[in-house]
C-alpha cells in the first residue's frame, strides 16, 4: 500500500471529506486528492498535521517500524554481535545510512534511536554472560 491509499485510509478513518483535510492542512481539496492519487507528496510538516488531525502515527503512513529495524538485526551473524571489531565494522560499512538517518525527519530518527536502545537495553539485562 502507497502513501496516498494510507492517507486516504487515515482520513476516512477519521470521518474527514478530502476538502475538511484540505482546510486542516491548508491547501485546497483537489491537493488532498493529489496526495491520495500519488501525483504528489505532502511536506513533513503537513505530513504532521495529517497525522495530528487523523490520529495516525506517522510510522504508520511510512510502515517504519521497530520490527523492520529488529528484523534486519537478526540477520546479522551472531559471531560479528559477539567480536567488537566486527560490530566496529558494520557501522563503519553502514555509514551512509547512518548519516541518512540523521537526515530523516525527527520522528524517524527517534524511531531508529528507540530501537537502538531496546538493543542496548538487551545487552544490559542479559549481560551476554
Amino acid at each position: 500500500m502507497n502513501l496516498g491509499e494510507k492517507i486516504k485510509i487515515a482520513r476516512k478513518n477519521a470521518g474527514l471529506t478530502q476538502k475538511k483535510l484540505g482546510e486542516y492542512c491548508h491547501v485546497k481539496d483537489n491537493t488532498v486528492s493529489d496526495w491520495e492519487n500519488n501525483k504528489s507528496k505532502p511536506d513533513a510538516e503537513t505530513i504532521e498535521i495529517i497525522c495530528h488531525v487523523t490520529e495516525t502515527d506517522p510510522n504508520t503512513l511510512f510502515d517504519y517500524h521497530h520490527e523492520h529495524i529488529l528484523n534486519h538485526l537478526e540477520e546479522i551473524k551472531k559471531d560479528q554481535l559477539e567480536d567488537l571489531s566486527a560490530l566496529d565494522n558494520i557501522l563503519y560499512t553502514n555509514k551512509d545510512k547512518i548519516d541518512f538517518i540523521r537526515n530523516l525527519p525527527v520522528n524517524k530518527q527517534k524511531v531508529i534511536a528507540n530501537a537502538i536502545k531496546s538493543v542496548l537495553d538487551m545487552v544490559d539485562e542479559n549481560n551476554f554472560n
